[in-house]
């Protein structure tokens, strides 16, 4: 709508985007939950080559160390692949590892679940409050809506207003504080669908720890909570993830042609030796 004259300007369905299509793709592969399924038990087997490669990684000594931190641009085109594997690698396994693992949360119920045990909470949310039904009684507008919020959470970095379906319902607004420790840190207020007075209010600060802990899992599955920072982390992190398959079948291509030719070496030295 224009903003300045209320004239009708078009509409937009965020599911018909190509970003939700990239969203569908990136969480169950546009295959509903058979997708969800392969994406998470992906993600299991992503975290697993994480793993064992920081252990194949970890250095012996000193002087291992500072080769494995170093990239040597003026080695040849097989050392430089090395060390784009291992190198780039050590560096952005622990960001890789962060996003892989706050991923599982939306692939696997039990996943989400562990959350609240190992937090020893549980994920109850308390239902939004209600207002007797008035039949025929006008309903508060958008307008004194947000004044009421605005009333109630200042400065915030914005409102989201959503009205009830049914009589009674309260109008609820979602608000996020100036200072917010992470974007999904928002507070949530309930009004009277016919007076605007305030029936309660879900503050973040009052959620448990395991309700705290979960919502952190999205700013930090998408380096958000670092801010642009964070985000430019996560975007060459994950870049440079995209090269790791490649360079890693390289690296074992070159050591299987290694291989075979030690193998030849050895079949000739022994076919040179005289008979006994």
């Amino acid at each position: 709508m224009n903003p300045y004259t209320g004239q009708f300007l078009g509409t937009y369905n965020h599911r018909e985007s190509f970003y939700f299509t990239m969203f569908q793709l990136h969480r169950w592969l546009l295959a509903e939950d058979t997708g969800k399924l392969i994406v998470g038990v992906s993600t299991v087997f992503f975290l697993f080559i994480l793993i064992t490669g920081i252990v194949l990684w970890w250095p012996k000594n000193k002087k291992i160390l500072k080769q494995r931190l170093k990239l040597k641009w003026n080695g040849g085109w097989k050392r430089i692949n090395h060390d784009l594997h291992i190198v780039v690698g050590f560096y952005t396994a622990l960001f890789l590892f962060l996003f892989a693992f706050t991923g599982l949360a939306w692939s696997f119920e039990w996943f989400n679940d562990a959350i609240y045990t190992v937090t020893g909470t549980e994920n109850n949310r308390p239902e939004p409050p209600t207002a007797p039904a008035q039949e025929a009684a006008a309903t508060i507008t958008l307008d004194q809506a947000i004044a009421a919020a605005q009333t109630w959470e200042p400065n915030a970095e914005f409102y989201n207003i959503s009205k009830g379906r049914e009589a009674g319902d309260a109008v609820s607004v979602t608000a996020m504080p100036a200072d917010a420790v992470h974007e999904r840190a928002s507070n949530q207020l309930f009004l009277n669908p016919y007076n605007g007075e305030q029936l309660g209010q879900q503050l973040y600060a009052d959620k448990n720890l395991g309700q705290k802990v979960r919502a952190t899992f999205y700013p930090v599955h998408v380096g958000s909570i670092g801010g642009l920072v964070g985000r430019i982390i996560a975007f060459i992190s994950c870049v440079a993830g995209t090269t790791f398959p490649i360079t890693g079948i390289i690296l074992w291509v070159n050591r299987l042609a290694k291989n075979r030719r030690k193998s030849d070496k050895k079949k000739r030295k022994v076919a040179a030796q005289p008979a006994a």
